[in-house]
C-alpha cells in the first residue's frame, strides 16, 4: 500500500455548498456503526492551490435588451449532449479493482458513531459507480465534540488522493462537495475532541449531471472561451446553481441569453451587475461599452415556484456578440440558365436547379471574426401563392461559425414540377442567342444570426430574397 497523498492531482473540484448541504442533511438515518479505526494517518498537511474566481462588486454594465426567437428544437430529455455521452463512457470504462482498506458503507444514508475518543481517526469506504456530484458530510456533534472530515480517493495503483477536507471550528457541521468520477472513496474522520456522544456522517450522490460541473459557486464558476458560447446544461436538483463567467478580451460587445425550449419557466438567469440582476428568458441582452478583459458573471438557478426536471436542458448563450455580417452568398449551380428580368412577374434573384450553396461571415464590435455564432438560412422553396397573400413557411438550416467567423452549407432542393411558367427568355452562348421557357416554383430565403440585433439578410423593410426553384426548362429556338 502506497501511503502517499496527492493534493490537487486529480481533476476533482471542491467546495462546501450550503444549498447542496441542506439537501444532503435530509438523508435517512441508517443506524449505528462501529468506530472503525483508520489504517493510515493523515500526515500530509492539507492545502489549496489555484486561483479561485471572484466577483467585482464595483463592476456595472450598460445593457441593451432585445426579444429573442424561440429555440429551433426541444433538447432531447433522454439523449444527453454528445460531449456528455463521451465523457460518461470514458469514465465508466476505468477499472475499479481495489481492496478497500476500511469497512464499506452505502451512500444515501446517515450513519451514527458512538464512543469516539479524542486523538483517534475513523475510516469508512464508499464506492461511486458513475460520474456524479457527491456531498460527504458530518453532522450532529454536541458541544464537547469536534471531528474534522476528509475525503480520499483510492486509486488503482493503491495511492490515495485527497479529494477535499472540512475543518470547521468546534462542533460546526463539516461537508465536502466534490465532482466524483467512478471509483473508491473514504470518509476519514479525525476526532479532535469528544466525550463519546454520537454524531452522524454520510454522503449524498447526485447523478445525471452536465459536463460543466462542478460549478455550484462563484469560486468554481465555469470559465468560457473567447467566442460566442452556446451551452446546453441542466440543473440536477432543486438546490443546484450553475455559475459561468466570460472575459471580453478586446472589450467587444457581449451577449447573454437563456433559452427555455420547454416553456415551463424552470430556470432563472441572473447577471452580476453590482448585485445579482434577473434577466428575462424571452429576451437576449447585449453588454456594450466594455473595457478590455472585463469579466461578465452569470448564474442559472432553479425557479422556486416550479418543479425542476433534471432531464430538461437549458440553453445558455454567453460570449462575443455578433454585430455585423461582413459577407454572405446564396447561389444555385454554376451552369444555371437563368430566367431574365422581364420573364417573370417578380424577378427571381436566386435561381437553382437542385442545389443551393450558401455561406456567411460574421464579425464582432471590434471587427474580429466570431466563432461559435449560430447563423441560420431560412428557406421556403415553394411559397403558397394560391391566394392574394403570400404564405411563407420557412425551414431553418442552422450552422455554427468556425474560428474564421464563417459558415458554408449546401441545401438539397430536390426535384419539382413547377407551379409557374416563365415567359420565353434567352441566354447568349458561343455567339448564339438561345431561347428557353422555364417551369419553376416561387421561393424565398433570408439569413438570421441568433441573438444579434439587425444582423443578417432580410428584415422589416425587405423581408426576404426571392428564389426561383427551376423545375423544367424547354429549349425553344436559337437565333
Amino acid at each position: 500500500m502506497k501511503k502517499h497523498y496527492s493534493l490537487n492531482k486529480t481533476l476533482l473540484a471542491l467546495i462546501c455548498s450550503s444549498s447542496f448541504y441542506a439537501q444532503a442533511t435530509e438523508l435517512p438515518l441508517a443506524g449505528d456503526v462501529e468506530t472503525a479505526i483508520a489504517p493510515f494517518n493523515l500526515s500530509t498537511p492539507l492545502s489549496t492551490s489555484g486561483e479561485k474566481h471572484s466577483l467585482n462588486e464595483n463592476e456595472f454594465f450598460s445593457i441593451e435588451e432585445q426579444d429573442q426567437q424561440a429555440p429551433l428544437a426541444v433538447p432531447s430529455a433522454t439523449s444527453p449532449t454528445r460531449s456528455f455521452q463521451a465523457h460518461t463512457s470514458l469514465m465508466a470504462a476505468e477499472p475499479t479493482t481495489i481492496t478497500p482498506m476500511c469497512p464499506t458503507l452505502n451512500t444515501g444514508n446517515l450513519y451514527t458513531i458512538n464512543n469516539a475518543t479524542a486523538g483517534s481517526a475513523v475510516c469508512y469506504h464508499f464506492e461511486i459507480t458513475e460520474r456524479s456530484k457527491t456531498t460527504a458530510l458530518l453532522v450532529g456533534q454536541n458541544a464537547q465534540t469536534n471531528v474534522d472530515l476528509t475525503v480520499f480517493r483510492h486509486n488503482n495503483d493503491d495511492s490515495l488522493d485527497v479529494v477535499g477536507t472540512s475543518k470547521n471550528a468546534a462542533n460546526a457541521n463539516e461537508s465536502v462537495l466534490a465532482l466524483t468520477e467512478p471509483g473508491h472513496y473514504y470518509w476519514y474522520m479525525e476526532v479532535v475532541a469528544a466525550d463519546g456522544s454520537p454524531f452522524n456522517f454520510g454522503a449524498a450522490v447526485t447523478t445525471g449531471i452536465d459536463q460543466y460541473e462542478l460549478n455550484d459557486a462563484v469560486s468554481l464558476s465555469t470559465a468560457l472561451p473567447d467566442k460566442h458560447n452556446r451551452i446546453t446544461a441542466n440543473l440536477d436538483s432543486a438546490t443546484d446553481v450553475d455559475y459561468y463567467h466570460f472575459t471580453s478580451v478586446r472589450g467587444q460587445d457581449t451577449v447573454v441569453a437563456l433559452q427555455d425550449a420547454y416553456g415551463q419557466n424552470e430556470w432563472i438567469l441572473e447577471l452580476y451587475n453590482g448585485g445579482w440582476q434577473p434577466l428575462e428568458s424571452t429576451k437576449f441582452y447585449t453588454l456594450n461599452n466594455l473595457q478590455p478583459n472585463q469579466t461578465i458573471n452569470v448564474r442559472v438557478k432553479p425557479n422556486p415556484a416550479v418543479t425542476v426536471d433534471p432531464t430538461h436542458q437549458y440553453k445558455l448563450v454567453l460570449g462575443t456578440a455578433v454585430t455585423r455580417l461582413s459577407s454572405s452568398n446564396v447561389d444555385g449551380e454554376a451552369n444555371v440558365t437563368r430566367m431574365t428580368f422581364n420573364s417573370t412577374p417578380t424577378y427571381m434573384t436566386t435561381q437553382a436547379y437542385k442545389r443551393l450553396y450558401w455561406g456567411a461571415k460574421v464579425l464582432d464590435s471590434t471587427g474580429q471574426p466570431v466563432e461559435g455564432a449560430e447563423i441560420i438560412l431560412n428557406l421556403d422553396k415553394r411559397v403558397d401563392i394560391d391566394t392574394n397573400e403570400i404564405n411563407i413557411n420557412y425551414t431553418p438550416y442552422p450552422l455554427i461559425s468556425d474560428s474564421h467567423g464563417q459558415v458554408s452549407g449546401l441545401v438539397d432542393l430536390g426535384t419539382c414540377s413547377g407551379d409557374l411558367t416563365s415567359k420565353p427568355h434567352y441566354e447568349h452562348k458561343f455567339g448564339t442567342k438561345n431561347w428557353w421557357q422555364t417551369s419553376y416554383n416561387f421561393g424565398v430565403w433570408n439569413i438570421d444570426v441568433s441573438q444579434a440585433k439587425d444582423v443578417g439578410v432580410g428584415g422589416p423593410t425587405v423581408q426576404y430574397v426571392t428564389l426561383g426553384h427551376l423545375c423544367r426548362q424547354k429549349f425553344l429556338y436559337s437565333e
